[in-house]
């Protein structure tokens, strides 16, 4: 790390210290933590950089104090960077450089991802934002969070809270610290905030499968109270889920006009599709019976004054919006069929593993799904023990007769 002492001069011609790759730091010597990070060809900026003592050993920090300028005042700059040593020397975190809170980044963020975001994931992480984030962060500049506080803050969400009445949660407290993080990556390489994201390097916990698939016995057990449960439009949603093998937004959102009873045909479009290409299915014969029992129960309306008997939606309780849920419905289905854990999604695991089951390829399985790519339909394969039997004693066969054995083993 090259060191000089600072002169307007030198702030004003800095770029033929340029490398030609990576980064360079220059110090300045009259003022300890005061340095110009120079790159190849992006924009130059200057730094505040200390050492912090943590259990782990020292670690290097970075604060940015704003991008470099020709007519960049060096009396400022260092007047700043002597209220930061101060700052830090006291273990405090360093002044803000930015001018944004962590608050007008989450607005910046989530206008920079609401055009590319579903409406599920736009709401998930408004909730993320309030209920984690926010608390803690909001009134912070991004530049004065570290990585250990994140690293805590982390861990706190995943072992959770006694006194506040909050559950260890590891599986959210990933999705919580991804969300963090990609904000804070926005603010280093689109914003050019930050140096370092902190948050890059906290850990992951483990994640535990969440995966659950019913087997054949078991489908057809819930088939069967299907038929006895009371409400039969949100029993029509779960059976097309368990015979079509598509996510709770598609069943839900089904429209008549998508369907080509004739020829066991449904066309989902693409803004109804997890991967935006929209996709076209086969339906089974039982299937298509779903659908005219939706017709059938479109068709009471027929005679009143009420938008459902014109409507398109299979699934709707106005007649102009389709279900958003059915967890009332569910929880009793669940309740009933004594799988209180049993998720909408594990309709479409089971699905994929029936026809693992059955003999069909993963090929087959991920065109039924809709999948892109073959190593996203192996998640959802799951053998039955039966069928892994079958498989062992196949290949043990190969040796139970002595005259099966290939002559090269002679």
């Amino acid at each position: 790390m090259a060191r000089v002492t600072f002169t307007q001069k030198f702030v004003q011609h800095p770029t033929a210290s340029r490398p030609k790759s990576g980064e360079r730091l220059v110090r300045d010597k009259s003022t300890p933590g005061l340095a110009l990070k120079l790159t190849p060809n992006g924009p130059l900026r200057f730094l505040y950089i200390w050492n912090e003592k943590t259990p782990q050993g020292y670690f290097e920090r970075r604060v940015e104090l704003g991008p470099w300028s020709a007519d960049a005042n060096l009396a400022d700059l260092r007047t700043r960077a002597i209220e930061m040593r101060e700052r830090t020397k006291a273990k405090l975190p360093p002044l803000a450089t930015s001018g944004l809170t962590m608050q007008i980044l989450w607005d910046k963020y989530k206008a920079h991802c609401e055009p590319r975001w579903r409406e599920s994931t736009m709401k998930d992480g408004k909730s993320i934002w309030e209920v984690h984030i926010a608390p803690t962060f909001g009134a912070r500049a991004p530049e004065s969070i570290t990585r250990a506080e994140v690293i805590a803050w982390h861990h706190g969400i995943t072992v959770g809270d006694e006194k506040k009445k909050r559950k260890p949660a590891p599986g959210r407290a990933n999705r919580v610290l991804a969300v963090m993080r990609s904000m804070l990556n926005y603010a280093t390489h689109d914003l050019e905030l930050l140096s370092k994201n902190p948050a890059a390097r906290v850990g992951m916990n483990d994640a535990l499968p969440r995966e659950t698939f019913l087997s054949e016995t078991q489908l057809k057990k819930l088939w069967a109270l299907l038929e006895k449960f009371e409400d039969q439009r949100a029993a029509d949603a779960v059976r097309l889920a368990i015979l079509t093998g598509q996510r709770r937004r598609e069943v839900l959102g089904a429209r008549f006009s998508e369907f080509d009873l004739h020829k066991g045909a449904w066309k989902i479009p693409a803004e109804r599709d997890k991967a935006k290409r929209g996709k076209l299915i086969s339906i089974p014969r039982a299937a298509i019976e779903v659908v005219r029992s939706r017709l059938e129960a479109r068709a009471e309306f027929a005679h009143k004054d009420d938008p459902r008997r014109n409507t398109d939606l299979l699934f709707t309780e106005t007649g102009h919006a389709p279900l958003v849920d059915l967890k009332k419905p569910w929880a009793d289905i669940r309740k009933a069929f004594k799988m209180p854990a049993l998720r909408f999604h594990d309709l479409r695991h089971s699905f994929a593993s029936l026809l693992i089951n059955k003999g069909h390829s993963l090929y087959v399985v991920g065109a039924a799904l809709g999948h892109s790519r073959p190593e996203t339909t192996a998640r959802y394969a799951h053998l039955e023990r039966e069928t892994l039997e079958k498989a062992a004693q196949h290949v043990g066969s190969v040796f139970d007769d002595p005259k099966k054995l290939p002559e090269a083993a002679e």
